[in-house]
């Protein structure tokens, strides 16, 4: 996924670019596409390091105002403006990209945040995922509090 770059990306591929390979296979009578593991990764990076077997790597998602509730333009805008030198890197710098996909993140989440709790399809999320969800998201606060490492002391 993260050679899958694309016009406004922020640094590394994303769902949207996915979307135009997809796009392009489908016209050209290319009958699939090959992706290395697209699970969250630890620290390293490596898709074949995965913290989760169920969660994705928030690397690779769209972060557009259009698809991310709470998300809004500024924000994006913000993002692009602090990662700029990134963007033109022939390799993905992956702290840099990371931090801000999770700024980003953060402000939409911060946004929807009060009403999560009563949104109807939030609530079926949480229920329907519930074998796995607690447990990942106690897993990733252990996480944050380690400085973004998944071993700690």
């Amino acid at each position: 996924m993260f050679s899958a770059r694309r016009e406004g990306d922020l640094g590394i591929g994303d769902t949207l670019a996915l979307r135009e390979w997809i796009d392009w296979a489908a016209e050209h009578g290319v009958g699939f596409l090959q992706l290395l593991p697209v699970n969250e990764t630890g620290a390293d990076n490596s898709p074949y390091s995965a913290i989760s077997s169920v969660a994705l790597e928030p690397l690779y998602l769209a972060l557009e105002p259009d698809l991310i509730p709470g998300l809004e333009e500024r924000d994006v805008a913000a993002a692009r403006a602090v990662i700029s030198r990134s963007l033109r890197k022939r390799r993905v710098d992956y702290p840099e990209v990371r931090r801000a996909k999770s700024r980003l993140l953060r402000a939409a989440w911060q946004r929807v945040a009060r009403k999560a709790g009563d949104e109807p399809d939030f609530a079926a999320f949480r229920l329907e995922e519930a074998v796995w969800l607690d447990e990942y998201v106690l897993f990733r606060w252990l996480m944050d509090r380690a400085g973004g490492l998944e071993a700690w002391d």
